[in-house]
């Protein structure tokens, strides 16, 4: 399972362009005064997210034997990982849009409402793994599969929760056009902060990827 999150948090890393580039250009929006601009960016960074985020979830799942394949795992512990990948990688795109909510969200200054909101998933998340993996109450237990779906459970109610406060406190309602009409100037602006900024992480994460094919490598006793 390890292994499978260094891949997740590979590409979650890669939604952080979009995320951080948002959170930048929102701030100088709102400095600004450029309320009418406002939803237009919001509509376009989650609609781009979104986007992004169904790509990077196609490509693990029908990719993910040959991304676990380059940790030369032995054949049990890919078939583990495998279910672990598919589920959580599968649903990235919640991650993509989670992302992009707790930028727009913080960058209205409602640090406080992200940071509940998080605990709240680490919370939904570790009750799901102890009740799929321990099998409490008549819970079946479905070891790492729990675990994924665990996961995907607590990160997708989140999202959820984001975009209601995106609706009712902050008053940012959607409109599909947005979502799909992107604004070029929006999008450059984003890109060149986001690109830059996220490129510190990625580089990071990237280090922490490679170690981790060294180690294992090395064989799962090891």
């Amino acid at each position: 399972m390890y292994v499978s999150n260094q891949i997740i948090m590979m590409a979650v890393m890669l939604f952080q362009f979009v995320a951080m580039g948002t959170g930048v250009v929102m701030s100088q929006y709102l400095g600004a005064e450029k309320t009418s601009e406002i939803g237009r960016l919001t509509g376009t960074m989650i609609g781009i997210n979104f986007v992004f985020g169904i790509c990077v979830s196609l490509l693990i799942v029908l990719f993910n034997w040959r991304l676990l394949q380059a940790f030369s795992l032995e054949i049990h512990l890919v078939e583990m990982a495998e279910s672990y990948l598919v589920i959580t990688g599968g649903s990235l795109v919640v991650q993509a849009l989670y992302t992009v909510t707790v930028a727009i969200i913080q960058s209205h200054g409602l640090t406080r409402y992200t940071m509940f909101v998080t605990l709240g998933i680490n919370v939904l998340n570790i009750t799901g793994n102890y009740l799929f993996i321990f099998g409490p109450f008549g819970v079946p237990k479905l070891g790492v599969t729990g675990v994924a779906i665990a996961t995907v459970v607590s990160q997708a109610n989140g999202l959820m929760i984001n975009l209601l406060i995106l609706r009712k406190t902050i008053g940012i309602k959607l409109r599909w056009e947005d979502l799909h009409r992107w604004k070029r100037d929006h999008i450059t602006k984003v890109l060149k902060i986001g690109i830059p900024s996220a490129g510190v992480t990625l580089s990071y994460q990237g280090s922490q990827f490679v170690t981790t094919m060294f180690i294992s490598s090395l064989g799962a006793t090891m």
